[in-house]
């Protein structure tokens, strides 16, 4: 089963719906795109490294699943970069199906209490690409390094 969805015209419901633009050349324009959508912390890197993190937790963003749109394939001329960029959405949304994202919402918060009151949040990733990709993307699926 691939980690992706391969229809662009899902309508997945979902609390974040991050849709990139087509024709993402450069990795810095595809890591400014996914983190202006997905609201990155300010310390976000801008590297493959800090991308992984960042898409592996979420947890500023309220809860609810997240989903990401592409339009096409991003990198087309960076073979590297798209090949790294799939291995690292791939297991971002293997990790999540695994084992949840890592969030914990705050159910309720008295100022009088000392605690509070924390129900964990079960989320899901899901990676939607246009159908007539899958062709080019299911090879990076199955492996284990990007």
């Amino acid at each position: 089963m691939s980690a992706f969805v391969f229809d662009q015209r899902s309508e997945i419901a979902a609390a974040i719906r991050a849709e990139l633009s087509a024709g993402i050349e450069s990795k810095h324009d595809l890591l400014t795109q996914v983190a202006t959508a997905l609201a990155f912390p300010s310390y976000f890197g801008g590297n493959w490294d800090a991308f992984e993190e960042c898409i592996c937790d979420l947890s500023w963003l309220p809860p609810g699943d997240v989903v990401i749109v592409h339009q096409d394939l991003p990198l087309g001329h960076d073979s590297d970069g798209r090949s790294t960029y799939l291995a690292i959405l791939r297991d971002a949304v293997e990790n999540w199906k695994s084992r949840g994202s890592n969030l914990i919402f705050a159910a309720s918060h008295k100022a009088e209490e000392a605690s509070i009151q924390a129900a964990p949040v079960h989320r899901h990733l899901f990676i939607v690409f246009p159908a007539e990709l899958r062709s080019s993307i299911e090879p990076f699926c199955s492996q284990n390094e990007p």
